[in-house]
């Protein structure tokens, strides 16, 4: 899985690519994080918490918005997002995460979206395979089932 809008991709010259999903990216914390820590109004008040650093961010210290990147800190780093998720959850800090990745633990009220009225990212994820001449059939459903499973957790989330 890779962002499509990665420049000079060199992915794109050897393999085909179906996209499966658009997603807002946002920053997500639990609420007793929340009640503890310092209040967040701006981009800028990043910079006062304890965040989740995900180590194939490069650089995984600077997370992307829409008007402006933003450095952060932070003592916990990995390179499994969804662990980072899990900790959240369990009031270690402020993980940034595409939206379909938190959708379950924002439902269950583990999770809450810090930026809901400020306008964040949106991010198209793919899924890459061989170039081939032609789809074998399990291909074709794989990529059916990604693509209708994760349309359906955006359309649930809005």
């Amino acid at each position: 899985m890779i962002w499509r809008d990665e420049p000079n991709n060199p992915l794109l010259n050897v393999y085909q690519y179906r996209s499966f999903n658009v997603s807002r990216v946002s920053v997500y914390a639990s609420p007793e994080y929340l009640k503890s820590a310092p209040k967040i109004e701006t981009f800028e008040d990043l910079e006062k918490h304890e965040c989740l650093l995900y180590s194939h961010m490069k650089p995984f210290n600077e997370w992307p918005f829409k008007e402006k990147t933003i450095t952060v800190k932070g003592c916990v780093k990995s390179d499994l997002l969804t662990w980072l998720i899990d900790i959240a959850t369990q009031d270690a800090g402020l993980v940034y995460s595409s939206a379909h990745l938190v959708h379950d633990k924002i439902a269950n009220g583990e999770l809450v979206d810090i930026f809901t009225d400020i306008e964040t990212n949106i991010v198209t994820h793919n899924i890459y395979y061989n170039n081939l001449d032609y789809k074998v059939r399990p291909l074709i459903l794989f990529l059916d089932f990604l693509q209708e499973r994760f349309h359906s957790i955006e359309s649930n989330a809005s």
